[in-house]
């Protein structure tokens, strides 16, 4: 399962998704810094 998180979040990344929007999609797993 985290493997497929990982390649999912690296795909978003790729694509110019960020940090932020992943912490919504993901939630629990990956916190957006503060401030972004």
């Amino acid at each position: 399962m985290h493997a497929l998180r990982h390649a999912y979040a690296s795909v978003l990344l790729d694509a110019g998704e960020s940090i932020k929007a992943l912490s919504e999609y993901l939630p629990g797993r990956l916190k957006a810094p503060p401030g972004t």
